[in-house]
């Protein structure tokens, strides 16, 4: 995948991604202006000495960064707080572009409507009420995420075609089994934990 940071501000946030990248071997891409200099002793901090394995390129702006990877609209998606379609609904392919704002106000509007298709638009399950979560916290999500969207079923999984009886793959409570797949993984947590109505 690419994972995409227009104009973060915190340095450890974009140092833990640094981290992500290099272990799940995506390429970070990051937008100027940027809220520290890639010196940031904080972000080499975060990073540790993961910032040699990662694959990193910075632009001027997103119009630069436009240009010079020309990402395919239909497998670009941008996350943000106000988005209508949930991250597990969603089925990315392994070059998709994962797209996130800055910490303290996400991604504009208008990029997103002018550079995303409204389908493509993407919230992470949360808590109701709850505002966001952190940056790196929210990239680690849905890389993962989206990673168990693409993956391929292993034919010599015994337990293929019938997850009930996988060891841990589901959780009782007193509606019944919930199933964690990857694809539901991150909404099945937030309904194990949601209070019950009257």
């Amino acid at each position: 995948f690419h994972i995409v940071l227009v104009s973060p501000e915190i340095p450890p946030n974009t140092g833990n991604v640094i981290r992500l990248s290099a272990n799940t071997g995506c390429t970070l891409h990051l937008i100027k202006p940027l809220g520290f200099s890639l010196d940031d002793s904080h972000l080499r901090r975060a990073g540790l000495d993961y910032r040699e394995y990662a694959t990193l390129k910075t632009y001027e702006s997103w119009d630069d960064f436009i240009e010079k990877e020309h990402p395919d609209p239909r497998d670009l998606y941008m996350f943000s707080s106000h988005a209508t379609r949930s991250l597990p609904e969603v089925k990315f392919t392994a070059g998709s572009w994962l797209v996130f704002g800055r910490e303290s106000a996400g991604l504009p509007l208008e990029l997103q409507e002018n550079h995303c298709l409204k389908e493509n638009r993407i919230r992470i399950p949360m808590m109701p009420n709850n505002r966001s979560l952190n940056l790196s916290n929210s990239v680690a999500v849905a890389v993962f995420e989206a990673g168990g969207s693409t993956a391929t079923p292993d034919p010599s999984d015994p337990y293929r075609g019938n997850p009930q009886k996988k060891p841990g793959a589901a959780l009782s409570d007193s509606a019944g089994p919930v199933l964690l797949s990857p694809l539901s993984a991150a909404e099945n947590l937030i309904s194990l934990h949601a209070p019950v109505s009257p």
